[in-house]
């Protein structure tokens, strides 16, 4: 028996896509670690402060022999140091959360080892959602050990804090184990996959049609896709331009890879060409054989390039 949460989300081509939510013992764990790693460098920071104050503060020798009753007021020094300790002390419960979130996917450090990410419903994190939802964390913390939030998140059918429900996200799996892990093709190369002459195939290799194909030029499916291995990086990909491509669009890349085998054929198929032909429009570089190529595969050649070039979400994490 199944119980875990997800939702279900619909694309413009009307496929739904479902995705698992997490869970509130994950999320408590990420927040225990998120807490523990601000804890060690709010340490660090008041040991380094307090070393400045101590020596910027103590009076001179001569001084000390005039007036030892008298206190010693603070330095300049020390006060700017003590200033900037309570603005760091107030800004790191939030800005920690903001600036993984907002740079990392979604992602904090606890998040990632936990295998979760925050995302907006319709994708991934933005910078203004990031500071909504956090700004919310203050209330959700409340009266202590996150009461309010974990009755929030046990309340609503998205498992969402009172910042999710303020800011339009929730927090999802990414990495649950090998269920998500991306469905990889059977990989046999050799003729049939990749031609060993140099890459001119003619239409003994792939069918001639225009990169506009449908099910009669790609019956979806297994079947007809037995081409790349996830993890490999063709030649010719190596040379393309992917910075056009933003960091929300290769998410949807990322949804349809990892779910592709839970879809009907046809709108595999259909969601599969409808997000290629969109993507390879915003490629530059030695582009003219993808129309040669599966829709899948240069779906997959994307997302490999561009994460491989830290231009994406980061290393996949299937």
């Amino acid at each position: 028996m199944d119980f875990t949460d997800t939702y279900v989300t619909t694309t413009a081509e009307g496929v739904p896509l479902e995705t698992t939510l997490a869970g509130l013992g994950s999320r408590a764990i990420a927040v225990v670690i998120d807490t523990v790693i601000q804890g060690i460098a709010i340490l660090l920071l008041l040991a380094v402060v307090g070393a400045i104050v101590a020596t910027t503060s103590q009076s001179s020798p001569l001084s000390s022999q005039v007036n030892t009753s008298s206190p010693t007021p603070p330095s300049t020094a020390g006060l700017i140091a003590l200033a900037i300790v309570i603005v760091v002390l107030f800004l790191i419960p939030i800005g920690y959360f903001i600036a993984f979130e907002t740079w990392n996917a979604g992602r904090t450090p606890g998040k990632q080892i936990m295998g979760i990410r925050a995302v907006r419903l319709e994708g991934n994190m933005g910078f203004m959602r990031s500071v909504i939802r956090n700004l919310f964390r203050l209330i959700d913390e409340m009266p202590f050990f996150y009461l309010i939030g974990i009755i929030s998140v046990l309340a609503t059918k998205k498992n969402q804090r009172l910042g999710d429900l303020v800011a339009g996200t929730v927090v999802v799996r990414y990495r649950t184990g090998a269920d998500q892990k991306p469905t990889a093709l059977p990989y046999s190369p050799g003729p049939a996959a990749y031609p060993a002459a140099p890459y001119s195939p003619g239409p003994a290799a792939y069918p001639a049609a225009p990169y506009s194909p449908g099910p009669a030029a790609y019956p979806p499916g297994p079947a007809a896709y037995p081409y790349a291995a996830i993890g490999q990086i063709r030649p010719e990909a190596a040379t393309w331009d992917t910075s056009a491509i933003t960091t929300s669009e290769i998410f949807a890349v990322e949804q349809f890879l990892q779910r592709r085998a839970s879809l009907q054929p046809e709108a595999r198929g259909n969601l599969a060409t409808s997000l290629a032909t969109g993507l390879s429009s915003k490629l530059g570089g030695n582009v003219n054989y993808i129309s040669q190529m599966h829709p899948e595969e240069v779906l997959e050649q994307i997302y490999l390039v561009k994460t491989a070039r830290g231009q994406g979400r980061g290393r996949p994490s299937w």
